[in-house]
């Protein structure tokens, strides 16, 4: 084994990526010779010159390396993502958990706090305890969700751990993204009913529902082969295609899901950052007020949200 020092093999494999139009390929080379070798980045500041012994770990890099340069995304590589301080298994059958969907679970935490603090007595509230920052959980005051195309998982486990809602259910039409669901359920200690369903099309679904949660597929279909390969090539085109103009689920969610909840209940949608305004008028047709749009960090509009009457 020629020696190297893990310095060298890092640049190398920086190298490889750089080459391939890997974005990112600094800091991707980094965190997969973190993986392979299992060690922190203090450790690896520490052993930047010393000699790498070990010939299996070694080769185990370069061929992530590869694979990689391919376009593979790095979490599917390693396959966790971390989502709200909480770490989530992921592979191909799942989208990768993304910073976006985060401030979807963020709207329904901050709305859920207001509308319970609005039901509580002035000291009632003024003796609640909520820090967002730590995903705590804390009792919403509603009692039925459902996460509508759950996929991994990540919004009903992390709304269950931090909203300390009653019941949590989850569903999805892929049985290979229930499985990942539920093993992340377990590893997260999430209380969730999943349930396999095309949309409402499983008599099993709940009915009800203060509240009900989806990122639903909203990319138009002509534009998956538009985006980044990690992504067009890689990730499932079922969790991506929003047909022909990205608003097929929201018009089955818009047309079913009032027959599904209890009334004064509240839909939370995230949404692509264009369609804020057709996804308005879809539910404002069906009966559903209170609307509003919330934007993410780069002032994209993100969420929709709104009350059925």
């Amino acid at each position: 084994m020629k020696n190297i020092t893990y310095a060298g093999l890092y640049n190398e494999g920086k190298t490889e990526l750089l080459l391939a139009g890997i974005e990112d390929a600094e800091i991707d080379a980094k965190l997969l010779l973190l993986y392979v070798f299992n060690i922190s980045l203090n450790d690896f500041c520490l052993k930047l010159n010393n000699k790498i012994d070990d010939a299996v770990l070694l080769q185990r890099y370069r061929k992530l390396i590869k694979k990689r340069a391919s376009h593979t995304p790095l979490q599917y590589i390693t396959g966790v993502q971390n989502f709200c301080g909480m770490d989530f298994f992921v592979n191909p059958s799942v989208l990768i958990p993304r910073f976006d969907t985060e401030i979807l679970v963020e709207t329904v935490l901050n709305n859920e706090k207001r509308i319970m603090k609005m039901n509580m007595s002035r000291e009632e509230a003024e003796n609640t305890v909520y820090k967002k920052e730590n995903y705590k959980s804390e009792k919403s005051g509603t009692k039925r969700l459902l996460d509508l195309c759950t996929g991994s998982g990540i919004i009903a486990v992390t709304l269950k751990k931090a909203g300390g809602f009653d019941e949590v259910y989850a569903s999805d039409i892929s049985r290979q993204a229930l499985d990942t669901a539920v093993k992340n359920a377990r590893y997260n200690m999430a209380d969730i009913t999943f349930i396999e369903s095309d949309m409402f099309n499983n008599p099993d679904m709940p009915h009800m529902l203060d509240i009900i949660v989806s990122n639903p597929p909203y990319i138009k279909s002509a534009d998956i082969q538009k985006l980044m390969p990690e992504v067009a090539q890689h990730e499932p085109v079922s969790a991506l295609d929003g047909h022909e103009d990205g608003l097929y689920f929201y018009r089955i969610i818009a047309q079913k899901a009032g027959d599904y909840m209890a009334h004064g209940g509240r839909i939370y949608l995230e949404i692509g950052s264009r369609q804020a305004e057709q996804v308005k008028d879809l539910f404002d047709k069906h009966g559903f007020s209170d609307i509003k749009v919330v934007k993410d960090l780069a002032y994209n509009d993100r969420v929709v949200y709104m009350t059925r009457q």
